[in-house]
């Protein structure tokens, strides 16, 4: 019995009409830019408030208060 791949190999495949392939590559940019957008919006956005907010509340404290805040466990003078 023939192996099913060689029997695959051996036909023919017609080609994909323009207007599928048109239609698959908007659904696919569509399916992607969402993607990148959910991603980015709940990937790099909190990492980049969780880096971004330590260094705004020390301008903030240092525009305040005149002084660094205190680094928690750190010996100050």
């Amino acid at each position: 019995m023939p192996d099913l791949f060689d029997q695959l190999a051996a036909s023919d495949v017609p080609p994909a009409p323009p207007q599928l392939e048109r239609k698959v590559h908007q659904q696919l940019n569509r399916a992607l830019l969402a993607q990148h957008l959910w991603d980015f919006a709940l990937g790099a956005m909190p990492w980049l408030f969780a880096q971004v907010l330590p260094a705004m509340l020390a301008v903030i404290s240092v525009t305040l208060f005149g002084r660094y805040p205190k680094r928690p466990g750190g010996n100050e003078p």
